[in-house]
């Protein structure tokens, strides 16, 4: 393998995260073990030392299969648990993300400027 010869650019890798992942490196592994927890950061969005250098990141909007709950940004149920309708997203929030999800996202922008989001495919886009 010749690192010099570019057959085509890469613009970065990525991975995809879960809500179950981002609670366990952020909300335990920070808490628990902060030096560990730095050096994963650094492992994972950086090139310095064993880093791998990941550039996008793949979050759901919502809960996924491996979510620790099952929530949506726009939760709007009667009495009795039923999901209703709420076309104005009246009760649109994300503030089970900004615990744990918000800023372990910042905090891999901060270590790689590099990074970014990928976009919804357009086959799931409304419009």
């Amino acid at each position: 393998m010749d690192e010099t010869e570019v057959y085509q650019p890469i613009e970065g890798f990525g991975a995809a995260t879960t809500d179950t992942a981002m609670y366990n490196l952020y909300e335990i592994a920070k808490v628990k073990q902060p030096a560990q927890f730095d050096q994963a950061v650094k492992d994972l969005f950086t090139r310095q030392g064993n880093g791998i250098g990941l550039s996008f990141l793949r979050n759901p909007m919502g809960a996924s299969d491996l979510a620790r709950s099952v929530y949506s940004f726009d939760d709007n149920k009667d009495a009795n648990g039923v999901p209703q309708p709420d076309s104005a997203l009246t009760n649109f929030s994300i503030t089970h993300d900004q615990t744990d999800i918000i800023p372990f996202l910042l905090l891999a922008k901060q270590a790689n400027h590099k990074s970014k989001s990928w976009p919804i495919p357009g086959a799931r886009q409304a419009g």
